[in-house]
């Protein structure tokens, strides 16, 4: 009966999957059920019988709701009255708004400088589309359809524009 041996970090490979032991400590090889050999990979190399080891306890979502709510609950003591954080997602929290994405400082400098940073402008535009739903909102009540194409395409500019700056990255890297 095999035994899962955990190696240093240093000799683990690709993540989570790590190498399964013997009792005896020996790798466990993978056999070719046709010639009954050990399997051979890239460039010839033998096969070994791999696992998937979470080595990070963050990879739980419940782990990490749980560290948010904790964190939202020290800052919420913290805060003045009538000053609250929330650590659940817009939509959890049942608000029906475009979500912006995270830009970090440094395309907050770009933009302080006068440059142009693509980040910035994206969320430039979600805030405007939701403000527009705020203003249909307040005209006609909640247009959930409406709402849905909105989201639709902010996706999809993201993505285009996500895409654009890709490209811009591989041209700049590649000579």
């Amino acid at each position: 009966m095999p035994w899962f041996h955990h190696p240093p970090s240093s000799q683990r490979k690709c993540g989570t999957k790590i190498s399964s032991y013997h009792q005896n400590g020996e790798r466990i090889p993978v056999i070719d059920p046709a010639t009954g050999e050990q399997k051979t990979g890239a460039k010839n190399r033998k096969v070994w019988k791999c696992v998937d080891v979470s080595n990070n306890p963050l990879d739980s979502t419940e782990f990490l709701e749980r560290l948010r709510a904790d964190w939202a609950k020290q800052c919420n003591l913290m805060l003045p009255e009538g000053v609250r954080i929330d650590h659940r997602s817009l939509e959890a929290q049942g608000i029906e708004r475009i979500p912006t994405i995270h830009e970090g400082h440094a395309s907050r400098e770009i933009t302080k400088r006068g440059g142009h940073s693509i980040l910035n402008a994206i969320n430039r535009r979600i805030a405007t589309a939701n403000r527009y739903l705020t203003a249909i909102r307040k005209q006609m009540g909640d247009p959930t359809g409406l709402l849905g194409q909105f989201k639709e395409q902010a996706r999809k500019e993201l993505d285009t524009a996500m895409s654009r700056f890709r490209e811009s990255l591989c041209s700049i890297a590649s000579p």
